[in-house]
């Protein structure tokens, strides 16, 4: 009877343990996204720019040309 008491805390414990682990892993998760998000979104910016710039040179050069 006491290791059937035993067990079941010992399963409570193991239990407890793997939803303290889960949501570790979640805040490592969510921490990550935030990090990655704005790491993506000035990445975009810099793309956008670049792509503008480009695109007024061309239309600059044609302008030149006619």
């Amino acid at each position: 009877m006491y290791e059937n008491k035993l067990i079941q805390q010992s399963s409570g414990q193991i239990s407890a343990e793997y939803i303290l682990l889960l949501a570790g892993i979640i805040v490592i998760v969510l921490i990550s996204m935030n990090i990655y998000q704005h790491y993506v979104s000035d990445f975009k910016s810099e793309i956008n720019d670049s792509q503008v710039k480009t695109l007024l040179d061309e239309i600059d050069s044609l302008n030149s040309i006619f």
